[in-house]
């Protein structure tokens, strides 16, 4: 079934003068299929139809208004797969859809007033923007140590993979963290205590942002493996996210109370996320380890307790050699996880002496506030 997907890009000027919102005429692929599934062909022989069906396949190939994007749930790093896409460039729709959702949200209240006695209808209109807002942020991510995957046949003109370029890859990181700074919006809403008692929206985003921010390290390992000279290196990824989050008390200022909530928010997703908080003896896989696999890392470890180990076989048409359907899912690809762990452990250790710095020098609640970031370390690490 094919996903309904609402244009929140465009403005209010433009759906006045006929931009509609939602698409309701065929585009080029669509008539492609019919063309390749109906149109007549004067020919003799089976193999001359198909001579001529797959020239027209190969006519459209490296354009992006006729790719096919396979669902990958064992290797999901094309960025084109993402729910609710508008357009090639996630980026640019980000940037238009904030007006509309920010124009809706002050609205919506007024808006769906009507007969909404008891806030029911209100509440899930608020929740499905700040919905489409998550959608879209995870979206952006998605760039973030990103490779297109393309199905591709024998005198194609493009490779079976791509990555997305490295500047791509750190514009979206960046667009990431300036929305974690602005988001407090979210709490604006001048009506949000007729609604029951919730944490706050813009907490519950940030934390969110940022865990995304971290479970895109596996996919930037594998491109700082799979393209050395060109890759937006795991390094060179965690240098930005950590100099950004950082960079009041490495300039030796005093935070404000957003840059507090955000260095906050960032600590608690490496305390999550890493897995070198285990404690000693034990071994503890972080969240990201296995999105690869298409399973959480709890199923895996289960199987493997139990003797089993992912199934991952071809069929036995393609065993035997024999010919099997296009678009069929890549196999799972892996990061190396030692180095995953080794970036976590020194991400939280540089962390650690930075802020063993910061509190030696600062006072009052400067102080107080980075001697409680060192004790929620040291308490997740059990140093006495």
């Amino acid at each position: 079934m094919t996903e309904l997907v609402l244009n929140s890009v465009a403005t209010p000027e433009e759906v006045r003068n006929g931009v509609r919102l939602v698409n309701t005429t065929p585009g080029p692929y669509d008539e492609l299929v019919a063309k390749y599934l109906y149109k007549p062909i004067d020919v003799k022989s089976w193999t001359d139809e198909k001579e001529i069906l797959d020239g027209w396949i190969r006519e459209c190939s490296g354009k992006p208004e006729y790719a096919y994007i396979c669902s990958q749930p064992s290797f999901p790093s094309d960025p084109r797969e993402m729910r609710g896409a508008l357009g090639n460039d996630h980026l640019k729709t980000l940037d238009y859809t904030l007006p509309n959702l920010r124009a809706a949200y002050d609205n919506y209240y007024s808006w769906y007033a009507n007969g909404d006695a008891d806030f029911t209808l209100r509440q899930y209109v608020r929740s499905a923007l700040l919905g489409l807002l998550e959608t879209r942020i995870q979206n952006i991510f998605s760039y973030i140590g990103g490779i297109y995957l393309n199905d591709v046949r024998a005198n194609d003109v493009i490779p079976a993979y791509v990555m997305v370029d490295a500047e791509k890859q750190r514009a979206a990181l960046h667009k990431g963290l300036e929305l974690a700074k602005t988001i407090g919006w979210v709490d604006e809403d001048k009506h949000a205590s007729e609604y029951e008692i919730s944490d706050k929206w813009a907490d519950k985003i940030r934390l969110s942002i940022f865990n995304g921010i971290f479970e895109r390290l596996p996919f930037v390992e594998v491109c700082t493996e799979k393209f050395p000279e060109e890759a937006y290196t795991s390094s060179q990824y965690l240098d930005d996210v950590y100099n950004a989050v950082w960079e009041p008390t490495l300039s030796h200022r005093s935070p404000d109370d957003f840059e507090k909530t955000l260095q906050t928010a960032f600590l608690s997703s490496i305390i999550q996320t890493s897995s070198a908080v285990a404690p000693v003896g034990s071994f503890s896989v972080s969240a990201s380890a296995y999105s690869f696999t298409g399973m959480s890392a709890d199923m895996y470890l289960a199987g493997l307790r139990e003797g089993k180990r992912p199934n991952r076989k071809l069929s036995g048409k393609a065993m035997a050699g024999e010919e099997i359907s296009a678009f069929s899912p890549v196999r799972p690809v892996h990061a190396n996880q030692t180095k995953i762990a080794a970036y976590y452990f020194d991400l939280l250790m540089r962390t650690k002496e930075m802020l063993e710095e910061a509190a030696a020098s600062a006072s009052g609640d400067d102080k107080s506030y980075y001697d409680l970031l060192l004790y929620r370390i040291n308490k997740a690490i059990d140093i006495d």
